[in-house]
């Protein structure tokens, strides 16, 4: 107690002590009167008049101590109002940022009912926010996504890192939608478990998922058969290249032959000429479709390696298994041309000592590995990003139905591993088996 309020305690007190002793003096002085007479009266009166002086200034005193009061009493009403506005103001504010949010916010207790809703759930839901306190949300979950949600659910209240839950509902309409689930497990002091629940409805990205996966699948396919377009025109081509170009040129020859004892010298210019031209001509029969494909895959790798060495004088080792499953001629040209665009990189532009190339068949599975000690890269340079023979590789592979994996450290050499899927079973390639014997 302050100052101030004890001394008005005390004033309070003598008051009411004054005022006792007041009516002690008026009651003893009609006893007197009534005893001794006039002059007895009139005695007792004077110190009536003593005690009444009192009062009036007790009673002076208790009325600025209740002007005091009814200050405080406005100023404190004064606090209140402005406490309450402010007050209006916060709710009004919670109103517009949880319930008018566009997404969905709601509280569930330990056995998944729900606690609280906002406007944004109600909508989704179709359920007005006071039918749905006290509904399980598990209701409105889609019957084949129930059991990732209470797995989910499960681990949120255990403690778990909170993860995102991506699952469809219906709301009571019928209406079908995809919602993503994220929460965090809550317990207040002296309260019980409560789960805080985010609902944001992601069907609209769903299906531009779905559609744009539809969109990548039809774009796969059409580059694929464009890619086999395209293989089989390079085919008509090289036997065309081979078939006319080449016995045109080889015709030539035999013409210049005829004519060499006239014209030694010029023929013999000629002659070098044409070997050249048929030279050229068997590079872009190769070049267009690799012969030594006709043998099989590793006749054709081992082919392929035996030129980069003798072009390069580069030491390519090679660990190839004597025989392969049965390969479609895609499957074999897919991975002739991707274990060719690797030797290419490691060559032109690793500027590597020593390269590894292998293949390893394991059950189901068909593994191609070209591996260097060049300069390497960083896989995440621009530069590299846009490479034509990167992505060459990768789009082969894509078609193939294959993963392929391109690890690279600078200035610690650059690896390729491509892993076809073997998905029915194959027998051994004959074509390898009659080479060997």
């Amino acid at each position: 107690m302050g100052d101030q309020d004890f001394a008005q305690s005390m004033a309070s007190q003598a008051y009411k002590e004054t005022l006792s002793e007041f009516v002690k003096v008026v009651d003893e002085s009609l006893r007197v009167k009534s005893r001794t007479g006039v002059d007895a009266f009139q005695r007792n009166a004077l110190a009536q008049s003593t005690v009444i002086s009192q009062l009036a200034f007790f009673a002076e005193f208790l009325q600025d101590d209740l002007r005091v009061h009814q200050i405080e009493l406005e100023l404190q009403n004064e606090e209140l109002c402005r406490t309450r506005s402010a007050l209006e103001q916060a709710l009004s504010y919670y109103f517009d940022l949880y319930h008018l949010a566009p997404i969905g916010f709601c509280t569930l207790n330990e056995s998944g009912l729900i606690l609280e809703a906002n406007l944004s759930v109600a909508r989704l839901l179709g359920v007005s926010r006071s039918a749905l306190c006290g509904q399980a949300l598990s209701r409105f979950v889609q019957k084949g996504d129930q059991d990732r949600y209470y797995q989910w659910l499960r681990q949120v209240l255990q403690g778990g890192p909170p993860e995102l839950c991506e699952l469809q509902m219906n709301s009571d309409a019928g209406v079908l939608f995809w919602v993503s689930l994220n929460s965090a497990a809550s317990r207040p002091k002296g309260s019980k478990l409560t789960l805080r629940l985010v609902l944001a409805d992601v069907t609209e990205r769903k299906h531009t998922e779905a559609a744009l996966q539809q969109a990548q699948l039809r774009l796969r396919n059409f580059t694929l058969r464009q890619q086999q377009e395209f293989d089989a025109l390079r085919i008509e081509l090289a036997r065309d290249v081979h078939d006319q170009l080449g016995q045109t040129l080889a015709a030539l020859k035999l013409e210049i032959d005829g004519i060499r004892a006239q014209v030694p010298e010029a023929a013999a210019r000629m002659q070098a000429m044409i070997l050249q031209g048929v030279a050229s001509t068997r590079d872009i029969s190769r070049a267009l479709r690799p012969v030594a494909l006709e043998l099989g895959l590793i006749h054709a790798l081992t082919t392929l390696v035996k030129e980069f060495s003798t072009r390069s004088n580069i030491r390519i080792t090679t660990h190839l298994p004597p025989r392969l499953p049965v390969l479609s001629g895609s499957e074999e040209r897919g991975l002739y041309r991707i274990a060719q665009e690797a030797l290419t990189n490691a060559v032109l532009h690793a500027f590597a000592t020593e390269v590894q190339l292998s293949v390893a068949v394991t059950p189901g599975r068909l593994s191609l590995q070209v591996s260097d000690d060049g300069q390497g890269f960083a896989p995440d340079a621009p530069a590299v990003s846009c490479g034509l023979g990167l992505l060459g590789m990768t789009e082969r592979a894509r078609q193939l139905g294959a993963k392929i994996t391109i690890d690279s450290v600078s200035n610690h050499g650059t690896r390729v591993l491509l892993e076809l899927r073997l998905t029915v079973p194959r027998r051994h390639s004959s074509k390898t088996s009659a080479l060997l014997q």
